[in-house]
């Protein structure tokens, strides 16, 4: 007898997280979201070898979110029949967390199966600040 998988996903502190991956359906199951946000840095010097100043440059912001793949509120109701690849990009949205609320490039997916757990995907996200990319 198949298992029904009955209720919703909680995600303390964010709002409506929302998007849909092919083959992956959407995020409404999300059950967890790292955000972080980082730049190649270079260290000035002064004669005597100390740090005088720094220039960040390059920054970016990278995401790692952890779903279970649904087709609506039912996840027995999903086959996975492909997942996104590497460069391909994603729009997320978040009514109370507006900083992710941008388009993201796919930098890779994880899908873990397991006879105890529902499937679970792990997708790594990344978008560079300085110049829009994605646009």
């Amino acid at each position: 007898m198949a298992n029904n998988f009955i209720g919703s996903g909680i995600l303390f502190g964010t709002g409506s997280t929302a998007a849909t991956l092919t083959g992956l359906g959407t995020l409404t199951l999300l059950q967890s979201a790292d955000f972080n946000s980082e730049a190649d840095e270079e260290l000035i010097k002064d004669a005597s070898g100390n740090t005088s100043g720094v220039v960040k440059y390059d920054h970016r912001a990278k995401a790692t979110l952890e779903f279970i793949p649904t087709s609506g509120s039912n996840v027995g109701t999903l086959a996975v029949t492909s997942y996104p690849s590497a460069g391909a990009t994603l729009a997320l949205t978040d009514a109370l967390f507006t900083p992710i609320s941008a388009t993201w490039i796919v930098d890779g997916v994880n899908l873990t199966r397991s006879n105890t757990k529902a499937l679970m995907a792990r997708i790594n996200l990344s978008r560079y600040l300085q110049n829009s990319v994605p646009a």
